[in-house]
């Protein structure tokens, strides 16, 4: 009984082995939590640049527009 129930015993080994697994598997989840909002920011700030630049392609398909029928009308 006292090689089950003492600090060095079976059970203490395992608990002690059991909560090391367990502080592995929070590091690793820590570290994909980390890894996915550096992504998400990542991607989050290309799709604003998208947007800008769709915006200014807008505007100046819009102006190109209005030029070229403009100088249809003035021909």
């Amino acid at each position: 009984m006292t090689n089950l129930l003492s600090d060095t015993g079976i059970i203490a080994t395992k608990t002690n082995g059991l909560q090391a697994s367990l502080k592995i598997n929070q590091d690793r989840q820590t570290a994909v939590q980390t890894r996915l909002s550096n992504m998400k920011d990542a991607y989050t700030n290309q799709f604003n640049q998208l947007n800008i630049t769709l915006a200014s392609m807008q505007s100046t398909q819009s102006y190109l527009t209005q030029q070229l029928a403009s100088l249809a009308k003035s021909s």
